[in-house]
Formats: structure tokens, sequence, C-alpha cells
């Protein structure tokens, strides 16, 4: 399968690699070949020795759904099977990612919903388009987070923060964002690639991948503990009724 046959894309412009998401007529959303794909171009960019930087991107106006939930419904007599082997496995890919040696930008553009808004503080940086949005979405699903996010929230607002947001917020605008420190940098959407690429550059320039060897050293073996206790928690949400009863709807809101 060509690169343009992925749903996840890798290219290079110089020192810089960018990862595209570019399913947007699947809302990008997180699947076994969207897992698998993350995971290959993670494993080569920790064997390419000339970036320096990697963004990543979404294209379409959703940055990402989140999980398929229409393939969740169709696993409904092995459920929790089913979706502890699809955390496994992006776990793995997103411990992959952000493992590298080098910083990760992400570029929030849309809407980032569960795994998707995971995915999105999971970056070193964040810049976000003004009219993006994070919508945590895990608990009104009747489950926990996994991705990382409770790392990510815990990290940046401390616990009882994290705990509030997570429970209460229904989305969160970018303003807000802001003023909490889950991103970085605010644009004009038309802005928001420019603002990107020049946050990028100036990485290229300084001793990012030393600084992040240092500042990071630690914390990449915390997140490993956080996200086996995060597959363990939605292990246990999975076999309940209520999250069945809520895959089922909110996959049949999503379909079309």
């Amino acid at each position: 399968m060509s690169n343009e046959d992925l749903p996840i894309r890798l290219t290079r412009e110089g020192e810089l690699a960018v990862l595209t998401l570019c399913r947007p007529d699947q809302k990008n959303a997180v699947t076994p070949e969207w897992i698998s794909t993350l995971q290959t171009h993670a494993d080569t960019l920790h064997r390419d020795g000339q970036a320096r930087v990697v963004l990543l991107q979404a294209e379409g106006p959703m940055f990402c759904v989140g999980a398929d939930l229409k393939s969740m419904a169709e696993h409904l007599d092995d459920l929790p099977a089913y979706i502890d082997s699809l955390i496994r496995q992006a776990h793995e890919a997103i411990l992959r990612l952000l493992t590298l040696p080098v910083p990760v930008i992400g570029l929030l553009s849309g809407t980032a919903a569960g795994g998707g808004a995971s995915l999105a503080l999971a970056c070193d940086m964040l810049v976000a388009a003004r009219s993006a949005r994070l919508v945590l979405a895990y608990a009104k699903l009747g489950t926990t987070p996994d991705l990382g996010l409770s790392h990510a929230l815990i990290e940046r607002v401390g616990p009882h923060r994290a705990l509030q947001l997570f429970l209460l917020a229904d989305g969160i605008a970018m303003d807000e964002a802001l003023r909490l420190g889950l991103i970085q940098e605010l644009a004009d959407d038309d802005e928001a690639p420019a603002a990107a690429r020049r946050m990028a550059a100036r990485l290229a320039t300084l001793p990012s991948v030393a600084a992040k060897a240092l500042f990071m050293k630690g914390r990449h073996e915390q997140l490993a503990l956080r996200l086996n206790a995060e597959r363990a928690s939605f292990q246990i949400c999975a076999r309940t009724d209520a999250f069945r009863e809520r895959v089922l709807s909110f996959s049949k809101g999503r379909r079309g």
C-alpha cells in the first residue's frame, strides 16, 4: 500500500517530518489500520537521523473523532477483548511516537474528540486554530480515558482540575485552552498552519533534541505506567451494560 493510501501520511520538508491524518471522510477515526500506520511511521522516524522536528496535523474539519464506535458496535459479543486489543496496540503506537528524540508539534484545527483530544494533548507543543475545539467525550461514553489523556491533563493543570475538566467540560474552546496551558500558541484559522511551521523552523535551530532528552528524562517511564493504568480502567468500564448501550447509541448517531 502506498503512502497516499494510508490513513496517516508521512512526508518530509527538509528537517521537518510531517504526519498528516488524511481520512477526513472518516473523521480521521482511530481504527486498527490507523494504529498500525502510526506505529509504522513512528518506527520510521526513530530510524531517521535527519529530521529535527515532527509536525502532526490533520485534513478536514475533524482533527480526529477518536475511536471508530461503529466498529465497536459490530463487536458487542466480544467488546472487552476487542477494546483491550485496540487500546494495547494504540498505546504502543502513541508511546513510540512520543519517545521520539525530536520535538513533536501538534497543529490542532477543527475538533479533536475522545482519543483525538488525547492525541493532540500528547504532543510536546500544540498550536491551535482559533475555531478548534477539544471535546474529551469519554465520560459521556461511560468510560475513563486512554491514549495518555489523564497523564497530559494532570501534567498541565494538576489532578483536581484535570478531574473536573474530564467529568464536567463539554468542550474546551481555544481561548480557555491557552489560559489553562493546554496549547502553546493560538492563531487565526488561516494563520495556524504557518504559525506551526514557524515554531518548527525555530525549534530546528535550537538545541531541541538535547533539551527534550533532559526535560523528559523519566517522563516516558511515567507515561508508560499511566497508559497501563488507563487500559486497566477502560477495561472495567468496557464490561458494563451502560458502556455497551452508549456505544450503540453513539455509533448510530455518527453514521453517515
